[in-house]
């Protein structure tokens, strides 16, 4: 299979094996501590399962995928990734069960060519594909083929964990995983238990030959302290048939005058973190002047401006909050939403 729409038969495969996990019910004894993997037999890597629903709000199936996945899940069970900030860590795929108006034509197209009829509310699947820095999207056949394997697996792990005898979900550090063996008419599934691994720390990014240099000559040497933060910005853009993309935003904050020294998007992608580098080079040049101190809050952004900070002799902080950029983005937000007042 390729990596565009699936195909009537397998959307119809996908929406049957979504409407038996629905009936299952299973968030009514899992909630979104309870992670298990399902191995994707033709790329190898892991899809780490949250069933969704044990808070009487959304109900579905989380797959995050490989290590970016992982990462994302674990920053988002520490309360450091809200709806708003998804799209710049998650790799992964998404069901969840809504209203008939909250799905798009193409989903109800798709729900009704498989042959169902959800009745009530929250009884409608939706299906959706993550991306870094991309807008939710609409399955590709992989990713179908794939999420039919996931939700079969989910099943039987779900059920098994209604039973006193089923086997855990984990053992120390390590998850269950259910992995594929071929076998005769299909594959067979096992279980094991693997230890999950986190994405590694981002690579540092050096600024061009000579343009530490330049800001050294061209700007004053101040006190201040800038908060810098890279994070999505409300809108996306769409170019013909690609997907979606949703642009970074570099926002800098300064306790010295002017409060705001730069706001600046960029294109997702190779190359993005040293054009964001670059963008921040020339806000401190517009400004005329270097901080004494950076603030910052993500690891990225932390890899973005360490070396530029090494060379210019400016402290790097790494902080949980960033008080005054924050305001500054919540003003940001209003004014790009049409609420500026």
């Amino acid at each position: 299979m390729t990596g565009g729409c699936a195909g009537g038969e397998e959307w119809k495969d996908l929406f049957l094996a979504a409407e038996q996990f629905r009936l299952l019910a299973p968030w009514g004894w899992m909630d979104d501590t309870q992670v298990f993997g399902v191995r994707d037999p033709r790329t190898g890597e892991v899809g780490w399962c949250v069933v969704m629903g044990a808070g009487g709000e959304t109900y579905g199936l989380a797959v995050y995928r490989g290590e970016q996945g992982y990462g994302c899940y674990t920053l988002t069970m520490a309360g450091r990734v809200d709806g708003a900030n998804l799209v710049a860590h998650m790799d992964g795929l998404l069901l969840t069960f809504s209203d008939r108006e909250e799905l798009t034509d193409l989903d109800r197209e798709r729900v009704k060519g498989a042959g169902l009829k959800p009745r009530g509310r929250g009884a409608w699947p939706q299906f959706r594909s993550y991306l870094l820095w991309h807008a939710p999207w609409y399955l590709t056949s992989d990713e179908a083929h794939y999420m039919r394997l996931v939700l079969g697996q989910a099943c039987h792990v779900a059920a098994r964990a209604r039973e006193e005898t089923a086997p855990p979900l984990r053992e120390g550090s390590r998850r269950l995983v259910r992995e594929p063996r071929p076998g005769e008419g299909g594959w067979v599934w096992a279980d094991a238990w693997v230890e999950p691994t986190l994405p590694r720390q981002p690579a540092e990014v050096w600024p061009a030959p000579g343009a530490a240099q330049g800001l050294l000559s061209g700007c004053a040497r101040t006190e201040e302290t800038w908060e810098v933060d890279v994070f999505p910005i409300g809108a996306t853009v769409s170019e013909g048939r690609e997907r979606p993309w949703i642009p970074p935003l570099l926002l800098v904050a300064s306790d010295g005058f002017p409060p705001a020294v730069q706001a600046e998007a960029a294109r997702p992608g190779p190359g993005m973190w040293e054009e964001l580098l670059a963008a921040w080079f020339r806000g401190a040049l517009g400004a005329g002047k270097l901080p004494g101190r950076l603030r910052v809050k993500r690891e990225e952004v932390a890899a973005m401006l360490g070396p530029t900070a090494r060379l210019l002799g400016i402290t790097l902080e790494k902080r949980k909050k960033l008080g005054m950029l924050e305001a500054l983005r919540r003003s940001l937000e209003r004014k790009l939403s049409g609420g500026w007042s």
